[in-house]
């Protein structure tokens, strides 16, 4: 039985797992599509919440019109919750055809617009025309 050395045994790598680079290669991945999720959801938030604006602007608007046009002797400037200031204009609306009435009324348009106080361009302008009786 001699002298025998013991035999060397080789290193074998576990392949079954995973290196340092795949793990970080896995996770830049992860990130980019987590950003992009982030992202989307982010731009979804931004634009819903603009169009919320934009419905309660139109419908101030549209209530604030109504107002002033049934109600007599209302103001026509005014703020709203600290959040909109509105502005009610007439002009009269020339060009109107002349019939037997005309020196009866007057043909008006009436301005409504509405301002975000925070964000100036965010408005929005209604208009209507009325009739009033000299």
């Amino acid at each position: 039985m001699g002298n025998r050395r013991p035999a060397i045994k080789r290193i074998i790598y576990n392949e079954y797992g995973f290196s340092l680079l795949e793990t970080l290669v896995a996770f830049a991945l992860t990130a980019m599509v987590l950003a992009s999720f982030y992202q989307t959801a982010s731009n979804t938030l931004i634009l819903t919440n603009q169009s919320l604006s934009n419905y309660q602007r139109i419908q101030l608007a549209q209530s604030i019109l109504e107002e002033y046009l049934t109600i007599p002797n209302q103001p026509k400037i005014g703020k709203f919750n600290n959040k909109w200031n509105w502005e009610i204009s007439t002009v009269a609306v020339t060009g109107v055809p002349k019939t037997r009435y005309h020196k009866l009324a007057q043909v008006q348009r009436v301005y409504v617009t509405v301002t975000n106080i925070n964000n100036p361009n965010q408005k929005t302008i209604l208009s209507t025309e009325r009739i009033i009786r000299k």
